[in-house]
């Protein structure tokens, strides 16, 4: 009975934190997010010691008629993203503290309501559960986006509820057609079990209703547009989230259901869905050069790593049962954890530019080198981490990635296309991260520019941390790998 006090805690605190006042309420989110960062390290360091899956059957009295039950699972796919919950999230209460400025005790209840939301979508193994917690990080992430974002907040937060709304419904499409259909429960082993038999239509409605959803979430082309609206409006500890932590419930939710639900459907369409991941890793590079906003440029930049993440996954299921279909599938699973880890740094590291300059438009920008030296080193270490430098664990994603890729580009002309494509992007997005850092830190600075003072050591502290832990993964991914072995 561990995988459940994930859950429980962040409940306990999220309304202990509405009692108190506003000092009070910030550090009990901060002991909050420590305790389960403590207890998510514990259960991950125990999975690698022991490689047992933890299961914990919660049975419901009143869902016994429909067969479901707060079921939770631990292997190595969802306990190494309750990981990054844990640690990210510790991070985003740490950059909240000096980030965020009114309405403190709704703020902290509903970043906890969030990480119950995420890390229950991670460990449920039913259904109907996995909905509820998918469902459940919808509502506070609107009302985060909505009250402490910037100017054109109303809007970045209708758009988001719409996209991520309607790719819920497609969702419960999906799993009312296998409830009813098939599996007459809403255990995942009983759909797993029973959709192999229906039709091919049915299977291939299912997959399509599953792989809309986690796309739309991912976000992968054409169904991005509502992500760089939310990031460049929301607060820079909610961007985090976003990018750190709700993208990865797409990808997670393409590794545990989609492909694997139905993967001889999956697979008939593996043409299009790796080109359309390929394309987009390319395109939403050129897309992100060409940006002015740096928050803006970091999310597009979001939007090539989870395109990567989808051709590793697909890519992965298409070569099922080699070691190149491992390779690919713990790939997909490294890139999630290392970005997550990365961006999230870069997105605080903008909150707290535009706390100290009025600006986050790089043309704005420059000389921060001179002025900012504490601000400056944080953004180059962050930088090099996202462009891939050894040493860090952008660089282990994209090695794996590429070698997963170049073993197969012998097979066919396809592979070649996709490789070509993924490096392509790859030089690209080191091109325009290089030229952001070259114009924001070591250019000139602008006359107009005014910078009040150089960041404090509060305000790096979580970007900081988090290119550790990023470090510590460059230097010994084995932390994570093994976990897959």
């Amino acid at each position: 009975m561990i995988l459940i006090y994930l859950i429980i805690v962040p409940l306990i605190f999220s309304i202990i934190s509405l009692i108190f006042k506003d000092k009070i309420s910030q550090l009990i989110t901060i002991i909050s997010t420590i305790i389960t960062m403590i207890l998510s390290i514990y259960i991950w360091y125990n999975f690698l010691i022991n490689k047992s899956i933890l299961k914990e059957n919660y049975v419901i009295t009143g869902l016994n008629s429909i067969n479901s039950s707060l079921y939770l699972y631990g292997d190595a796919v969802s306990l190494s993203l309750v990981l990054l919950t844990g640690i990210v999230m510790f991070f985003v209460a740490l950059s909240s503290l000096t980030l965020i400025h009114h309405s403190i005790r709704t703020y902290n209840f509903l970043i906890l309501v969030t990480q119950i939301g995420i890390t229950g979508t991670f460990l449920a193994r039913d259904f109907l559960f996995f909905f509820i917690f998918w469902e459940v990080v919808l509502i506070p992430m609107f009302f985060l986006i909505d009250i402490w974002g910037d100017e054109r907040r109303h809007y970045a937060a209708m758009k988001f509820l719409i996209y991520t709304h309607i790719g819920s419904v497609i969702m419960l499409l999906g799993i009312f057609i296998g409830y009813a259909y098939a599996a007459k429960s809403f255990s995942f082993d009983a759909y797993f079990s029973n959709i192999v038999m229906l039709d091919t239509f049915l299977k291939t409605l299912i997959f399509f209703a599953f792989f809309i959803a986690f796309a739309i979430k991912m976000p992968i082309p054409p169904f991005h547009t509502w992500l760089p609206d939310a990031h460049v409006e929301a607060p820079s500890p909610v961007s985090v989230i976003l990018a750190s932590l709700l993208l990865k419930m797409g990808g997670y939710g393409m590794l545990r259901i989609a492909y694997p639900l139905v993967p001889d459907i999956a697979n008939s369409y593996f043409i299009y869905i790796s080109l359309l991941a390929a394309i987009s890793t390319a395109y939403i590079s050129y897309v992100a050069m060409t940006q002015d906003d740096l928050k803006r440029m970091i999310a597009y930049g979001s939007i090539t790593q989870m395109s990567l993440v989808m051709l590793a996954i697909a890519t992965s299921f298409n070569q099922l049962n080699t070691p190149i279909a491992n390779l690919l599938y713990t790939t997909a699973i490294f890139i999630m954890i290392s970005h997550g880890f990365i961006i999230g740094a870069l997105f605080i590291l903008s909150g707290v530019i535009k706390e100290r300059t009025g600006t986050r438009l790089i043309s704005k920008l420059g000389g921060l080198n001179s002025y900012m030296p504490k601000f400056s080193f944080s953004l180059i270490l962050a930088t090099l981490g996202d462009i891939g430098l050894p040493g860090t664990s952008g660089f282990i994603a994209e090695l794996l990635i590429i070698v997963g890729l170049i073993r197969l580009i012998t097979s066919s002309m396809l592979y070649l296309t996709l490789t070509v494509l993924v490096l392509l992007a790859l030089v690209v997005t080191t091109c325009y991260f290089l030229q952001m850092l070259k114009r924001v830190s070591f250019g000139r600075k602008k006359e107009e520019l005014i910078i009040s003072s150089d960041a404090s050591n509060l305000e790096i502290a979580a970007p900081i941390g988090m290119m550790i832990v990023s470090i510590i993964l460059g230097i010994a991914p084995i932390f994570i790998l093994l976990g897959f072995t």
